[in-house]
């Protein structure tokens, strides 16, 4: 009897821990783009857009939105110059010419850049590319 009891409430707390539904997840990013959104929706998903501009499409009235959002930025010495410094070789007692890199800080943006394209107030088309710039401090 106690087995039986045991079995039961094993068998009854197993039933109350069954899967439960996953939220349903928000889409964004590139994710979040499908065909036939209008401007609104877009600009309540991603906001305003970076710039905009008018686009011959035929005899559509067609427009592009520009997105420009930085992605990464690093800083890193780079050699920008060298000079000659003379050496001593201690072995051959020789002087020696050897070059001496004087280094600069370089600071590389990453930004993606998202065009899309919108034909008679619809999303019809986007690209994504990204680009690099470099600072030299």
């Amino acid at each position: 009897m106690r087995v039986s009891f045991l079995l039961l409430l094993g068998a009854l707390l197993a039933g109350c821990a069954g899967p439960r539904a996953a939220p349903p997840e928000v889409a964004t990013g590139l994710a979040a783009l499908e065909k036939g959104l209008t401007f609104e929706q877009l600009r309540a998903r991603w906001g305003e857009p970076t710039a905009a501009r008018p686009l011959r499409h035929g005899a559509e009235d067609a427009v592009v939105w520009i997105y420009r959002r930085p992605v990464k930025t690093s800083d890193a010495p780079v050699a920008t110059t060298v000079e000659e410094v003379p050496y001593f070789d201690p072995l051959t007692g020789v002087y020696t010419p050897i070059l001496d890199p004087h280094h600069t800080l370089a600071t590389t943006q990453v930004t993606q850049v998202i065009e899309l394209v919108f034909i008679d107030g619809q999303l019809a088309a986007w690209k994504r590319s990204l680009t690099e710039e470099k600072n030299f401090n």
